[in-house]
């Protein structure tokens, strides 16, 4: 069903530019930057286990279409999981995990009122890396799916993001985490 319906919006919008009398003419930008985020469990008994903090470096393709936007987006990061990280519940220990990973994501948006903007889309990781202390298992997914809902302003020649990321799939074996995002980028 969502691919469908991504599928049917990502047509239109090539049916539109192909008319070039709808949507108007296409603005071509690439942005570079960096990205922050913070993640949180949606479990209160649980609400320690599994959070983890993100910093990443991305880069951006946008295309612009009048006020709607497509905007394809690659990063870099490293996550890193404190050590109050227990799996069985106890408390705080010296334990704590680490990631490096990659990630891709597929943005589509619309221009609400001057620079203000609204964007939506999939965003898939992927950790190359992962790593924790005391040849502690790492009790993590590799691989992750993730639908980010934002709102960004592009001032002068920086945009900024703020997100939330809601995991489809499960970060952690035994829980889903949620995360917030901020990113500041420059626009090349």
């Amino acid at each position: 069903m969502f691919k469908k319906i991504l599928v049917s919006l990502l047509a239109a919008i090539i049916c539109a530019t192909a008319s070039g009398k709808v949507i108007g003419e296409p603005r071509h930008s690439f942005h570079a930057g960096f990205e922050g985020t913070f993640s949180f469990t949606h479990r209160k008994d649980m609400s320690h286990i599994g959070l983890y903090r993100q910093v990443g470096a991305l880069g951006s393709y946008t295309l612009r279409f009048s006020e709607y936007f497509i905007n394809p987006e690659l990063s870099l990061y490293y996550q890193y999981y404190p050590d109050n990280l227990r799996l069985d519940g106890g408390g705080a220990s010296d334990l704590h995990a680490n990631t490096f990973g990659a990630g891709l994501g597929f943005y589509v948006g619309r221009t609400i009122g001057g620079p203000i903007s609204i964007f939506t889309g999939p965003v898939g990781k992927c950790n190359i890396y992962q790593g924790s202390t005391d040849n502690w298992g790492f009790d993590g997914h590799r691989a992750a799916l993730l639908w980010r809902f934002g709102v960004g302003a592009d001032v002068w020649r920086l945009r900024i993001r703020a997100s939330f990321d809601l995991h489809v799939t499960k970060q952690m074996c035994y829980d889903t985490l949620n995360a917030f995002s901020a990113s500041v980028a420059y626009r090349f």
